[in-house]
C-alpha cells in the first residue's frame, strides 16, 4: 500500500488492467511424459507399461483439458477422480497435473502394488534371459524375432523354469517357457 501511495504521490500513472491476460500454459506432450515416467519408474518398469496401457502417456487432451477416461479416470495413470482426489490432495498431489498424477500413482504403487491397475499390469512382460552355468547368456534368436515382429501375444507370462542338462558341455541351462 505504501508503495502504491508513493507511486501516486510522484505522479507516475500505472496502466489499469481491465481484463486478465491469459498466460499460455505449456502442457507436456506424451513423449515428454513418457520420459518422465521412465525416469520416475526406472526401477519399476511395470509402472511404465501401466502408463502406456492406461493413457498412452497422455495427461491432457489435444485441447489442453485433463485426459479423462470414461469421464472419471484422470490422466497418465487413469486415477479415479471420484475416489482419489481428496486423498491425493491431502498428501499434496493434484492428479490433474503431470507431477501430481505420477506422484500419487507412485504412492498408490507403494501402498497397493499394481492392484489399482490390474488389467494393464497384465500387459507387462519382464525381459527373461537364460544363462549357462558359466554365466554366458543364451539368446534364442527365433523367439526374439517373433517378439519383435509382434507374432507373440503381449500377455505372455513365464509359466515355468526348468533345468536342462547339456550333453556336450556338461553345463546345465535354465530355460524359461513362455
Amino acid at each position: 500500500m505504501t508503495a502504491l501511495l508513493a507511486v501516486l504521490a510522484i505522479g507516475i500513472s500505472l496502466p489499469l488492467l481491465t481484463q486478465a491476460e491469459e498466460v499460455p500454459v505449456i502442457k507436456e506432450t506424451p513423449s515428454e511424459i513418457k520420459g518422465i515416467v521412465e525416469e520416475t519408474f526406472a526401477d519399476d518398469p511395470v509402472m511404465i507399461t501401466i502408463a502406456q496401457c492406461e493413457s498412452g502417456f497422455r495427461q491432457f487432451t489435444d485441447s489442453g483439458n485433463v485426459f479423462l477416461g470414461s469421464g472419471r479416470y484422470a490422466g497418465i495413470f487413469q486415477i479415479d477422480k471420484y475416489i482419489h482426489t481428496s486423498a491425493a490432495l491431502a498428501l499434496g498431489f493434484d492428479i490433474t497435473t503431470v507431477q501430481g498424477n505420477i506422484g500419487y500413482a507412485q504412492y498408490l504403487y507403494t501402498q497397493q502394488g499394481t492392484r489399482p491397475w490390474t488389467n494393464c499390469a497384465k500387459q507387462y512382460v519382464p525381459i527373461v534371459t537364460t544363462q549357462t552355468s558359466d554365466t554366458k547368456p543364451l539368446v534364442n534368436t527365433e523367439t526374439i524375432e517373433k517378439l519383435n515382429a509382434g507374432a507373440c501375444s503381449v500377455n505372455m507370462q513365464v509359466t515355468a523354469t526348468l533345468r536342462v542338462g547339456s550333453r556336450d558341455a556338461g553345463n546345465s541351462q535354465q530355460v524359461a517357457l513362455l
